[in-house]
């Protein structure tokens, strides 16, 4: 299941500060994957049907936990997400490098706007959270 926490808090109240036009969950995924794959010592990861790539979350090896703008889930926690909320039957879970085809999303800014959420991941708090709930930091 997903934890309510500051993660998912903060993609609710201000995915609009960052974000133009769509949000952490139709597009911005990649953009939220990317900040937080910055910081994190985690694998940016696509969430695929038969369709091909229907989300991007990021996943610790280390803790066995996925990261999106939900917050922290387990493996069947993401997979009942998915199914549930966004009615997408989930056929594998791949690693994905950024930047990539993303539709309709622009990348052509992709590192721009993960360096604004990932100030903003740190000024809310979140950054500490997260390393508390044991994701563990890159080095500086």
């Amino acid at each position: 299941m997903y934890s309510g926490d500051a993660l998912q808090r903060f993609c609710i109240n201000h995915a609009h500060q960052y974000l133009d036009g769509f949000g952490f969950m139709d597009g911005g995924c990649a953009y939220l994957a990317h900040a937080l794959s910055s910081l994190f010592e985690v694998n940016v990861v696509g969430i695929c049907s038969k369709n091909g790539i229907e989300h991007m979350a990021v996943f610790s090896p280390e803790t066995g936990l996925f990261l999106d703008a939900d917050g922290v889930s387990s493996r069947a926690g993401m997979l009942e997400k998915m199914l549930v909320q966004e009615l997408v039957v989930v056929t594998d879970v791949l690693p994905v490098s950024l930047p990539c085809d993303l539709g309709e999303i622009p990348t052509d800014n992709l590192s721009l706007v993960s360096k604004e959420i990932q100030d903003g991941l740190v000024s809310f708090g979140v950054i500490d959270w997260l390393a508390g709930a044991g994701f563990r930091l890159k080095n500086p």
